[in-house]
């Protein structure tokens, strides 16, 4: 099986600290169930979708 990979770039007029700020608000651009901190560099959270089932799982 081969495995195809992407990638993509973009340019933001905001300091670099307003983007890694916006990126560590995961609250602010996710929406669902998170499980955990998110805002600290090593958080760890988990991230669920309501209503969707993996296929396979109950």
């Amino acid at each position: 099986m081969k495995i195809a990979g992407f990638s993509t770039s973009f340019s933001v007029d905001k300091t670099p600290e307003e983007v890694f700020n916006a990126i560590n608000n995961v609250r602010g651009w996710w929406s669902g169930e998170i499980e955990g901190e998110t805002d600290k560099a090593g958080s760890e959270f988990s991230y669920r979708v309501p209503g969707y089932i993996i296929p396979g799982k109950k």
